[in-house]
């Protein structure tokens, strides 16, 4: 009862957050920019969000390498992730991003297994966006904001490194968290070790991965203010930065998955580069509509299928 109630604030927060921008740049100002939008850049948005499930089952493609299990189709896995990524954006906090263990589940991959290939997963373009987030920092805060903000961010990070990988910090988990369930993703630990003490070269290629997936979320953003007529938005490299200070941000558990936040965080510094605040509050709305429409599309579909087998 008490995780619903927490998800009702973060809700709350949110929706606040979205209502106050809304009435602060105008209703009527955001929808007459909404009915200007290009549907050649909403193709080109749709069709980048294609190349990002590609990019995202690349990477989990290669951590499944060491597991020696038995292979299956690069698109069953690409719609996978696809389904993931639908059901994560009706779960509160982050648990959706993990449902990709119940899909590996049905190719004989174990609940330890599936979640180290998780973890691992998200470590890794949690660094990336933690790199490029870093340098957005230096770039739009004042120094001393940026250093401090990038210090709780190191210290953030490796706190919770260190408690997937400290013996003591498992035993916390194991004992205080999953409790009874603990021995249900037995092999987690040595599967999510044997990456970086075996098989490092993998976790290079998922980084270098992690960029191009990033390169992929500063692409969507950019082509978003396309298309509503932007002649000449922010260069790729800072729509990358914002989409990783995004992605922190959303890791903050006061809104929704950032939502609210993000869209706080873009109006001001886009309002920095003189793009007109309907501008990207329509273009931010736009990027939602389009998320959950495909998410409800994906689950619709899988739904159908479910029910013809």
């Amino acid at each position: 009862m008490r995780n619903y109630v927490k998800t009702l604030l973060k809700l709350c927060v949110s929706v606040l957050l979205i209502g106050f921008l809304v009435y602060r740049i105008g209703a009527k100002n955001i929808w007459n920019t909404l009915l200007t939008a290009d549907p050649v850049y909403i193709a080109l948005i749709l069709l980048t969000n294609v190349l990002g499930f590609v990019i995202a089952s690349i990477s989990v493609k290669f951590l499944l390498i060491p597991l020696n299990t038995k292979p299956f189709s690069f698109l069953k896995l690409m719609w996978y992730n696809t389904l993931t990524y639908a059901v994560s954006k009706f779960m509160p906090g982050r648990i959706g991003d993990f449902s990709i263990i119940y899909f590996l589940k049905k190719e004989r991959i174990s609940l330890g297994e599936g979640f180290a290939v998780t973890m691992m997963d998200k470590v890794i373009i949690s660094f990336v966006h933690v790199i490029f987030a870093v340098i957005g920092l230096f770039i739009f805060f004042p120094k001393k904001t940026a250093i401090e903000a990038t210090l709780c961010l190191i210290v953030i990070s490796l706190g919770l490194l260190f408690v997937i990988i400290w013996k003591p910090g498992r035993d916390f988990v194991k004992k205080y968290i999953l409790r009874k369930y603990a021995d249900t993703f037995k092999g987690f630990y040595n599967t999510f070790s044997g990456y970086y003490k075996e098989h490092k070269s993998i976790l290079a290629l998922n980084f270098v991965v992690g960029i191009v997936k990033n390169i992929a979320f500063g692409l969507v953003l950019y082509l978003s203010l396309r298309a509503f007529g932007v002649a000449n938005p922010p260069n790729l490299l800072v729509m990358m930065v914002l989409s990783s200070i995004s992605n922190v941000i959303s890791l903050i558990p006061i809104t929704l998955a950032g939502l609210g936040a993000k869209e706080a965080l873009l109006v001001f510094v886009l309002g920095v580069y003189g793009i007109p605040a309907e501008i990207v509050m329509g273009a931010s709305l736009m990027l939602l509509g389009v998320r959950y429409i495909s998410s409800v599309w994906a689950l619709l579909m899988y739904t159908w299928f479910d029910k013809k087998n």
